[in-house]
């Protein structure tokens, strides 16, 4: 009930741009607290949030945004174990395609993208 209660007025919280680096973490720590059917529910749509953040935002908030995207992950492919197969591949393809556009000329360093890649896919493999 907790989980609930708070995710509504936070997400809310997240359509003004200057809350976005404050409020987008607490969201998403919300939202992995959560049970199963109410993370596997809203998850898309913040991951959705997350992805378009961090192709239009500045450096430091990228990175911010980067670290979200790795948690929710986390919670999807290890706490409750992912999906089908199709549907876990669509949503690291999906993730990938954000982190590495092509022609890719992005602000975050190119280092700590592989990096929090290379977590992602292993918390899919562990799963």
């Amino acid at each position: 009930k907790f989980v609930e209660d708070m995710y509504q007025p936070c997400t809310e919280m997240l359509k003004k741009a200057k809350s976005i680096p404050a409020v987008l973490p607490l969201v998403v720590a919300v939202l992995c607290l959560s049970d199963r059917e109410f993370f596997m529910s809203k998850w898309p749509g913040l991951l959705s949030t997350c992805l378009a953040t961090l192709k239009h935002s500045k450096p430091g908030l990228q990175d911010i945004v980067a670290e979200c995207i790795m948690r929710l992950v986390w919670v999807y492919a290890v706490r409750f174990s992912a999906e089908s197969n199709k549907q876990t591949e669509a949503r690291m393809k999906l993730i990938a395609d954000a982190f590495f556009p092509i022609g890719m000329c992005g602000h975050i360093s190119y280092c700590k993208l592989v990096c929090m890649w290379m977590c992602a896919c292993a918390f899919c493999a562990q799963a």
